[in-house]
C-alpha cells in the first residue's frame, strides 16, 4: 500500500510537470519580477542584504546561483532555480492530492473530489504561472499547506490511537521554522497555531510544545546568526505599520495643513512634516497602496525608525476626529481580503525588465517553432480571473469565506450531534495557520490586493472543499 501511493505521489508529480513545460518554455528563465531581482542583486553583491525579502529564501537562490555559476549565464541560473522551484511545489500539490484520495478510500467514496484536485492542479493556470513565480510567497505557501495537512492528520491520529507519533513532533517542528523563515509574518503564525495547539492538545503537550519551541529557537538564532554575518539592519517599522501609515497619508491628502494643525501639537505636526512632507505625500498618495507612499525618495525611514512611538501617537491623536477618514482607507487598504469582486493581475508573467543585471525573457517554444504561446496564457490568466465561477478560485475573500463556511457547517453539525467537540476543536486548530495569516494581512498589508499573500489558500482549496462536504462527521475517522 505504501508504494502504490509513493507511486502515485510520482505519477502526479510528473503530471503537473508536464503540463507546466508550455508555461515554463514560453516565460524562461521563469517569472521573476521586481522583489526576484533584489533578491538576486543581493547574492551578486548589487545592493546590500536586508531582510524585506526573508535571507533564508534569498540564500536559496544564492545557493542555486552559486552551484551553477560555471555555466557562465546567471539567467541559465535562475532557469535552473526554477525548474527546482517547480519541483518542490508541484511535490507539494501532489501530496496534498494523495491526501484527499486518502481520505476518501476511507469513506468508501468514488475520489471524485481526489480526481478533481488532480485536474485543478494540472491545468488551473495560476497553479502553473504560481510554480514558476520566484516569490518567497510560493514556497511558504507550500509549507504552511503542509502544516495544515499535518495538523489534520494529527486529529485523526489521536482520534483513533489516543497519542501521537514522534514522526508528527518532528514534521511540526521542521514546517513550522520553515514557515518563520520564508516569510517575515511567519512567526506571529506559528506562535499562534502553537497556542491553539497546544490547548487542543493538553494530553500530548510535550510532544507539540518540544517542536515549537524548538523551532522558534531555531528560527531567533538563525536570524541572529545571518544578521550579524551580513550586516543586516533591523527592518523598517513602515513594513509593520502600513495600515496606520495609509491613514494618516489619506487624513492629509483630504484635508488641508490647517486642519490637521488644529488636532495636533506643533511638535507633532513638526515631526509629522519630517517624516514626508504633507505636500509630497498629497502628490505620490494612492488610496488602497502604501509603497508609492513609503518607498518616496522624500519618505525618511531612518527618521520614521526613530520615531515610531512619537508617530503612533499622532496616529492615535488623529483617530477620533479623522475617525470616518481611517474607515474608509482602512477598508481600501484591505478590499482584496474581504470583498469578494476584488482581483488583481495575480503573478508577475515573465521577467521584469528594468532588472539591472541584463536578464531577458526567452521564448524557447517561439525560437524553435515560430510559435508563440504567451497571448495564450495571458488570456488563461485572465480568463481564471473574470469569468463566472471560475472567478470564485482566485477570489482571495472567497477563499477565507469558504473556511469561515466550513466551520459554521461544522459548529451546526456539532449542535446536532454528528460532530464531536474534539473533532471540530482539531479541524478548526488544523485551520489556524492559514486563519492567522488572514489575520497578519488584515493588521499590515501593504496593498488592498495581492494573490500571493494568500496562495495557501488556493492550494488547499480541495482539501476545504472536501471537509465542508463532509463535515458531518469533521476528520474523525478519517484514516
Amino acid at each position: 500500500m505504501f508504494f502504490c501511493r509513493v507511486c502515485l505521489e510520482e505519477a502526479f508529480i510528473v503530471l503537473f510537470l508536464i503540463c507546466r513545460i508550455p508555461y515554463y518554455l514560453t516565460l524562461f528563465p521563469g517569472n521573476y519580477g521586481k522583489d526576484s531581482f533584489e533578491s538576486v542583486d543581493m547574492i551578486l553583491g548589487n545592493i546590500p542584504w536586508t531582510n524585506h525579502h526573508p535571507i533564508f529564501f534569498t540564500a536559496l537562490i544564492g545557493a542555486v546561483v552559486k552551484l551553477t555559476e560555471g555555466l557562465g549565464d546567471i539567467g541559465l541560473s535562475l532557469g535552473i532555480f526554477t525548474a527546482v522551484h517547480m519541483i518542490l511545489e508541484c511535490m507539494t500539490l501532489s501530496y496534498i492530492s494523495c491526501k484527499i484520495f486518502g481520505y476518501e478510500k476511507i469513506r468508501g467514496s468514488k475520489g471524485y473530489i481526489g480526481k478533481a484536485s488532480v485536474v485543478f492542479f494540472a491545468i488551473h493556470p495560476i497553479a502553473a504561472m504560481y510554480s514558476m513565480y520566484i516569490s518567497k510567497d510560493v514556497l511558504f505557501s507550500c509549507a504552511v499547506a503542509l502544516l495544515v495537512i499535518t495538523l489534520l492528520d494529527m486529529g485523526k491520529e489521536v482520534d483513533l490511537s489516543g497519542d501521537l507519533k514522534i514522526s508528527y513532533s518532528l514534521k511540526l517542528g521542521v514546517l513550522m521554522l520553515l514557515t518563520m523563515l520564508l516569510r517575515n509574518n511567519g512567526a506571529l503564525i506559528v506562535v499562534g497555531t502553537g497556542i491553539v495547539m497546544c490547548l487542543c492538545y493538553k494530553k500530548q503537550i510535550l510532544k507539540v510544545l518540544l517542536p515549537l519551541v524548538i523551532a522558534i529557537v531555531a528560527f531567533f538564532a538563525f536570524k541572529n546568526i545571518a544578521y550579524r554575518a551580513l550586516d543586516i539592519k533591523p527592518e523598517s517599522f513602515a513594513e509593520s505599520a502600513s495600515v496606520p501609515l495609509q491613514q494618516v497619508g489619506y487624513v492629509i491628502k483630504e484635508h488641508t495643513d490647517e486642519e490637521i494643525e488644529a488636532v495636533l501639537t506643533d511638535e507633532k505636526y513638526g515631526i509629522l512634516c519630517k517624516v514626508m512632507p504633507p505636500v509630497k505625500v498629497r502628490e505620490v498618495y494612492e488610496l488602497g497602496y502604501t509603497d508609492s507612499y513609503k518607498f518616496d525618495k522624500d519618505f525618511d525611514d531612518e527618521f520614521f525608525n526613530a520615531h515610531k512611538s512619537e508617530f503612533m501617537r499622532i496616529w492615535a491623536k488623529l483617530l477620533p476626529k479623522f475617525f470616518p477618514e481611517y474607515v474608509t482607507s482602512y477598508l481600501a487598504q484591505t478590499a482584496g481580503y474581504w470583498h469578494y469582486g476584488e482581483t488583481n493581475t495575480v503573478a508577475t508573467q515573465g521577467v521584469w525588465e528594468d532588472n539591472r543585471i541584463g536578464v531577458e525573457r526567452t521564448d524557447i517554444i517561439y525560437n524553435m517553432t515560430g510559435l508563440s504561446l504567451y497571448s495564450v496564457i495571458e488570456k488563461l490568466m485572465l480568463g481564471m480571473r473574470k469569468a463566472p465561477l471560475l472567478c470564485i478560485l482566485s477570489s482571495m475573500a472567497m477563499q477565507f469565506y469558504a473556511i469561515l463556511l466550513m466551520f459554521a457547517a461544522m459548529l451546526r453539525r456539532r449542535y446536532k450531534g454528528l460532530v464531536s467537540d474534539e473533532g471540530l476543536k482539531r479541524t478548526i486548530t488544523a485551520y489556524m495557520p492559514l486563519v492567522l495569516l488572514w489575520i497578519s494581512i488584515m493588521i499590515a498589508t501593504p496593498a488592498f490586493c495581492l494573490f500571493r499573500y494568500t496562495y495557501p489558500f488556493f492550494i488547499l482549496w480541495p482539501v476545504t472543499i472536501y471537509i465542508l462536504i463532509n463535515s458531518d462527521k469533521g476528520m474523525e475517522n478519517n484514516r
